[in-house]
């Protein structure tokens, strides 16, 4: 250990702390615009895969690829500047070119009419590792929100029809020439055939509601279990914000039909006025 390190080790504190520093501890010292590592722990050593040797005297920019050099020469300035810097983001380059992106920040310090800047730098891999999961977690809610969509405006087709099937109907029940009736029964049949789906709508989307919210029926109905199967599927289409013309056009209601049941749902979950029914069901 030269002079210098220990003179600054003194200083600062003493080599065990220094060693026990989550992440890298650094010290450079500024020498015509150029800055050199004098002082370092020993997981600067064991990180970046350097020896002592090698690591006393390296530039600071040596640790960093050339399209980040701006951005950290930025951050050492700032030291000098303001006497600090954080959050200066870079991806500390290893021994074996490979990179690991870190946290730094310094502080200026003067010693004998020499500058030098202190600092440290925390291994974020973790965070970007997370954030990864995070999108990708995201990804797959997107994906199953657009599936329960789908649902969603099938079965908005499917009412579609039906109102279309009983328009046609009551053409057909009109018709006075029995070939006419026939043409049209027949006409009917085929549209209804090509558009009819085998299954049951409301089994599909629970499926595919309690995949995205896996408590939200289960809290709601031990909290009101006198809640009906059209007031569980009322508050379900109100989770995913559907509008109130889509659940008019889902349910096969009318808009006054839907008053009612907001009024009776209310009521059956004891809201006093001052508290919005989609809150309520936004926060479940």
């Amino acid at each position: 250990m030269s002079p210098l390190n220990k003179l600054l080790i003194t200083d600062i504190s003493n080599e065990y702390i220094i060693n026990s520093l989550p992440g890298i501890f650094y010290v450079y010292e500024k020498i015509d615009n150029k800055y050199f590592l004098v002082l370092w722990n020993k997981n600067h050593e064991t990180i970046t895969g350097y020896s002592p040797k090698e690591l006393l005297n390296m530039r600071a920019l040596d640790f960093f690829n050339e399209s980040e050099h701006e951005s950290i020469l930025n951050g050492i300035n700032e030291v000098f500047q303001s006497g600090e810097a954080k959050q200066v983001f870079g991806n500390l380059k290893l021994k074996n070119k490979d990179t690991i992106p870190f946290i730094f920040e310094g502080y200026q310090i003067d010693k004998n009419n020499r500058s030098f800047f202190i600092g440290t730098g925390i291994n974020i891999s973790s965070f970007f590792e997370e954030k990864k999961k995070l999108k990708k977690i995201k990804r797959k809610l997107s994906k199953k929100e657009r599936e329960l969509f789908s649902i969603i405006l099938e079965k908005e087709k499917e009412n579609v029809l039906i109102n279309k099937t009983v328009f046609n109907l009551e053409k057909i029940r009109n018709k006075e020439e029995i070939k006419e009736v026939k043409e049209e029964l027949i006409l009917l049949k085929n549209t209804l055939l090509h558009n009819f789906n085998i299954g049951e709508n409301w089994a599909l989307f629970k499926h595919q509601f309690n995949n995205i919210n896996p408590k939200f029926f289960k809290v709601l109905y031990k909290n009101h279990p006198n809640l009906t199967k059209n007031d569980l599927k009322y508050c379900a289409y109100l989770k995913i914000n559907l509008s109130t013309s889509q659940i008019v056009s889902i349910l096969n209601i009318s808009k006054e039909g839907i008053k009612k049941r907001r009024y009776r749902l209310r009521k059956k979950l004891d809201l006093p006025k001052t508290v919005s029914l989609e809150n309520f069901i936004d926060n479940l």
